[in-house]
């Protein structure tokens, strides 16, 4: 098949990430496959280094815009005019309103990966009210809806109204790793938290966790480097500054996730994020909010332990229950790397995928 992938940003983060994976393995598989982003980024090189192509429509931007949407449109629809695709698959929420509408007009089938929607809780009022008219207008399009959690689907199913036969759960899934090679390291760090900075992520609650109950801590991902940033851990932690190491976005996150003992992640809401399945394959415990589908990677008590966002005190709680105890990491870690094994391969997302590519061929 000829198949556009097509997503907002090109940064490390879920969406861009899971574009990455996917895009690489139908390549291997022989299809032809041609990315699109609203920017460049390091998803991009990581494209261009595999040999597959890639496009930039600097006119598409996250927070959505009637003049910039518009543009990216007639800029899209020269791509796919020139391209003529047999499938356009979209991965985030400004790019699929321009992609369905594309493809409407050009009359390409049109699949829609949610990484989570625009509406709903932690979203500005006005924003999430805009996000969903625009969802609930658009969602006839779509041959498919592929989501990465269950939390997702069942939002999707009750409040855009869509059809039991054209929606699908696929959950993130990563390639494996050689990771015998990284078992042998001994963790330096206590903690580490790969989430951008953005109020989604709430470093607020992590920075009150290590003010609670002190603990080492390394943070990366966008904007974790920025002076801006450091300068707001800083009013918060005093002192314990020297307890954080500040990385900004990282290319080798699984070397940098085998020196750390613990992986936490603060979210407000998430869907199914990569950075706790990265835990899971390295063998690493998880303290995670319980938002999402946080819960079907986190098992309390037996490879983590859920919190309530906003919750600093359980948090550090959770953070000293593990970090001062070998044997509970260990055995917490073999139960993480035991879920990655059986549910969250690379292998096993692509696979049902492409299932679900062929399945809207076939209903034709």
């Amino acid at each position: 098949m000829n198949i556009i992938q097509f997503v907002t940003n090109a940064d490390r983060a879920g969406a861009p990430n899971h574009l990455l994976i996917l895009a690489s393995f139908l390549s291997r598989q022989g299809h032809s496959v041609t990315c699109v982003f609203g920017n460049e980024g390091p998803i991009c090189t990581d494209l261009f280094n595999k040999g597959i192509s890639t496009y930039c429509l600097r006119s598409l931007k996250s927070n959505f815009n009637i003049f910039s949407s518009l543009l990216s449109i007639y800029r899209f629809w020269k791509i796919v005019y020139s391209l003529s695709p047999d499938l356009i698959h979209v991965h985030s929420s400004s790019a699929a309103f321009v992609a369905r509408i594309v493809g409407f007009i050009c009359n390409v089938k049109v699949i829609y990966t949610v990484h989570g929607f625009g509406f709903g809780r932690g979203k500005p009022i006005f924003q999430s009210l805009v996000s969903y008219l625009i969802e609930l207008f658009l969602s006839r399009i779509p041959k498919a809806y592929i989501f990465v959690s269950s939390n997702d689907l069942t939002i999707g199913s009750n409040r855009l109204f869509l059809s039991a036969n054209k929606i699908f759960l696929v959950p993130n899934g990563i390639p494996d790793l050689q990771s015998h090679l990284f078992n042998k390291i001994v963790p330096s760090v206590d903690c580490l938290m790969l989430a951008r900075v953005h109020p989604q992520k709430d470093y607020l609650t992590l920075f009150r966790a290590l003010h609670e109950s002190p603990f080492t801590l390394s943070v990366a991902g966008s904007g974790t480097d920025s002076p801006q940033f450091i300068s707001f851990a800083s009013k918060l932690l005093g002192p314990l500054i020297s307890n954080v190491r500040f990385l900004g976005d990282v290319v080798d996150v699984s070397s940098l996730i085998s020196t750390h003992k613990v992986i936490v992640l603060s979210s407000v809401y998430e869907s199914l994020p990569i950075s706790l399945i990265e835990g899971l394959r390295a063998s690493k415990p998880l303290i995670a909010t319980r938002v999402g589908d946080n819960d079907k990677l986190v098992l309390p008590g037996e490879n983590g332990f859920l919190f309530e966002y906003g919750d600093y005190k359980s948090l550090a709680t959770f953070v000293s229950r593990i970090i001062q105890n070998s044997i509970v990491q260990s055995d917490m870690g073999k139960q993480s790397r035991f879920l990655f094994e059986n549910l969250y391969t690379s292998d096993i997302m692509c696979d049902r995928i492409v299932k679900i590519y062929d399945s809207c061929f076939a209903s034709v």
